[in-house]
């Protein structure tokens, strides 16, 4: 089930999310997708213009809100994967091209701004930290990569196998569910047997 943590609810809060877990669990469901929450310009928005990365928008309530919150669905039965997107920074709110330039690849742009360049060692360790954290820190099942045609990586291996293997190399305890939107539809990722 995708959930906007902003529209699930009338509150739009991890809180009052959590509430209605036990209904979807009741209907079958197994798994919840949410949509990207990390912190972006506005009050609300669909999440994919996030600015601060790994912090939840405070809208939908804090840390320890959505610590409770994966908590609670879990409790229902419902595993809970996060969407995260590491193909772009927000246009707006974040200070990301002002403080630290060198994230982005020159002369490269995506549909939604400047492209990241993955071939930085620096970048490469701060959305590996990013990942890593979202599953340890929120105790997460798995993460959902968004658009990741636009993780422009000309080195080898790729951030995403590098990624991948990183994730796998940690006993979580639990199992991981990696997943992978390419549009493309190219099997190359997939194959590695890391999502």
């Amino acid at each position: 089930y995708e959930l906007h943590l902003g529209t699930f609810t009338p509150e739009g809060t991890f809180a009052a999310a959590a509430r209605r877990l036990p209904a979807l669990a009741e209907l079958g469901v197994t798994a919840i997708e949410v949509m990207p929450v990390a912190h972006g310009p506005g009050r609300r928005g669909w999440g994919y213009d996030g600015a601060l990365l790994s912090a939840p928008h405070p809208a939908y309530g804090s840390p320890e809100e959505m610590r409770a919150f994966v908590a609670a669905a879990q409790g229902c039965g419902l595993s809970v994967i996060l969407d995260v997107v590491m193909n772009h920074f927000s246009p707006e709110g974040s200070d990301m091209h002002r403080i630290a330039p060198g994230f982005f690849a020159e002369g490269r742009d995506t549909p939604w701004g400047a492209a990241i360049d993955f071939a930085r060692p620096a970048v490469r360790a701060f959305f590996k930290d990013l990942c890593l954290g979202w599953l340890a820190d929120y105790r997460l099942d798995g993460i959902r990569f968004d658009a990741v045609h636009q993780i422009l990586d000309p080195t080898t291996p790729h951030f995403m196998v590098e990624l991948g293997q990183a994730i796998r190399e940690k006993p979580w305890g639990r199992p991981i569910h990696l997943i992978l939107e390419d549009e493309r539809n190219l099997p190359h990722l997939r194959d590695t047997g890391l999502y």
